[in-house]
């Protein structure tokens, strides 16, 4: 699709191309979740972000734009298709469509954020963050502070994740008690801890990130982080 004809669509229509284009992978696949359970889910968690990401990448084309925990990879088609160069980095393979890479030029690593580098020493414009910090199994304030250093001075870290307040649970470790990740600690997949606005407030300031936006929708919080121009 030229860029002219994906700029003068509407968020929703941007966002139903693309999962279009992720269905057509799925297809071939037997017994696809992304087509049974999560497409239609998805944006239950995140949509209003996509003004705030549109509003970022129509400034131009090729910028650098991380996902960290992509799972089927819309948010990073959808930035592509806005002419961006996609990178993406996850724990698991399996949700993941090798034809992402083949036909968007879309780079992919399987790779953990709490434990790994960012395999790319770009610096991005973008990094999307998006239902994966309550997944995460130790503090996640060296995580923000490595976000913070992959960013372009005035780039933008997009987050989202289901509100402490929402989501109460038995098991949800205040933050000054979470362990901070050592090399050989292993590592679970589950909900580990939801966030408060407070939590999450304290690790963008002490990473040194500003909020140039906020927003709750359907029990989540979303977030635009800024690294602060040089």
């Amino acid at each position: 699709m030229k860029l002219s004809i994906w700029a003068s669509l509407t968020p929703q229509q941007r966002l139903e191309h693309a999962q279009q284009i992720i269905t057509r992978f799925h297809q071939l696949r037997p017994h696809s979740y992304y087509i049974d359970k999560y497409r239609d889910a998805e944006a239950d968690y995140w949509f209003p972000i996509l003004h705030q990401l549109d509003s970022q990448l129509s400034k131009g084309p090729q910028q650098k734009v991380l996902d960290v925990g992509p799972a089927y990879g819309t948010l990073l088609l959808y930035a592509a298709l806005w002419g961006a160069k996609g990178y993406g980095m996850d724990m698991y393979h399996q949700y993941w469509s090798k034809e992402l890479e083949q036909n968007y030029s879309i780079e992919w690593a399987q790779k953990n954020i709490e434990a790994d580098d960012i395999p790319w020493k770009e610096p991005f414009d973008v990094i999307l963050f998006t239902e994966v910090l309550e997944h995460m199994n130790y503090h996640p304030g060296p995580v923000f502070r490595k976000f913070f250093d992959a960013l372009k001075p005035g780039g933008v870290l997009f987050l989202t994740t289901p509100w402490a307040r929402a989501y109460a649970s038995s098991v949800n470790p205040d933050l000054s008690q979470m362990p901070h990740y050592q090399p050989g600690m292993q590592f679970t997949d589950d909900e580990h801890k939801y966030y408060s606005l407070d939590e999450i407030m304290w690790l963008a300031k002490d990473a040194g990130f500003t909020a140039s936006y906020l927003d709750i929708y359907k029990n989540h919080l979303l977030l635009v982080l800024k690294r602060p121009e040089a």
